[in-house]
């Protein structure tokens, strides 16, 4: 539980950092999508560097799996942000600041999901999930 809660801190902490650029590059180049993936390009970085440290405390292993695995779930996060962000341009006529806000949302969800169970998970987390019979435990 305590993860969860340093997990909301830290993403909401991004996610406001996130939103901030998604509205400054959208009034800069006025495509939404631009915006939305210049945005993300950018947090892609800055949500490592936090929630490595801050959410799951392991500053001490930067495996290159470690690192594959958190792009592969941030670029499917991104993705199933997209396809939102999308739904909400082409079917909604609301604000793009409030579509940015509902899309990030979607994004933070599915991110959770999936770091949490692909990325950053400890050894013992990972025995347990194995079940005792696997070599490694």
């Amino acid at each position: 539980m305590k993860r969860f809660i340093l997990f909301l801190l830290v993403g909401g902490m991004n996610t406001i950092i996130g939103i901030a650029m998604m509205i400054t590059f959208f009034y800069i180049t006025g495509n939404p999508y631009i915006a939305n993936i210049t945005a993300y390009a950018i947090g892609f970085f800055l949500s490592f560097w936090l929630q490595d440290i801050i959410t799951f405390g392991d500053i001490k292993n930067k495996s290159r799996a470690r690192i594959i695995a958190y792009s592969a779930t941030y670029f499917v996060a991104f993705l199933v942000n997209f396809v939102f962000l999308s739904i909400f341009l082409q079917n909604f006529d609301l604000p793009k600041e409030v579509i940015f806000i509902l899309s990030s949302g979607v994004f933070a969800l599915t991110s959770y999901l999936l770091i949490n169970n692909f990325v950053f998970i400890s050894r013992c987390e990972r025995c347990r999930k194995a079940g005792p019979a696997a070599p490694h435990c």
